[in-house]
């Protein structure tokens, strides 16, 4: 664990903002916290903590005595879909919603992105394994 305290404008954020890409080259997670003395916004570009988050944070946490916010970046998480709606629609509902009264092959991977979201997790599943999941299911 590493702080940095100083006057404002002393160069803190720039340090960090050399530091941090070296930490991450040799593999660490770098995950940050910055205190605020007044109100802030979430994310501004120019602000420290976006500075932060694009010199590669993991995490970046502000805090005032107003409010506090967690920012969490997916970085190196290739996504099939973006998270979204589709988290909350329930499989069987998208199947119905397909016209598909059984389950087969075809209607399964028209379906996959409602319960997957990695592109690996949806191309590790596909094809002949995917095949055997429905065969081991329905012999049950």
């Amino acid at each position: 664990m590493f702080g940095f305290a100083g006057w404002s404008g002393s160069g803190k954020t720039t340090l960090i903002e050399a530091l941090v890409p070296r930490l991450t080259e040799r593999g660490w997670r770098v995950s940050l916290v910055k205190h605020a003395h007044h109100g802030f916004d979430v994310d501004q570009p120019g602000k420290d903590s976006h500075r932060h988050r694009m010199a590669g944070c993991a995490e970046v946490l502000v805090t005032s005595a107003a409010r506090w916010a967690l920012v969490h970046e997916l970085r190196g998480v290739e996504l099939y879909k973006v998270p979204g709606v589709s988290e909350t629609l329930d499989w069987v509902a998208a199947l119905a919603a397909l016209n598909h009264h059984a389950l087969d092959v075809d209607a399964i991977e028209s379906t996959l992105g409602v319960v997957l979201k990695a592109k690996d997790d949806i191309e590790t599943v596909r094809g002949e394994r995917l095949a055997g999941m429905l065969q081991r299911a329905l012999s049950r």
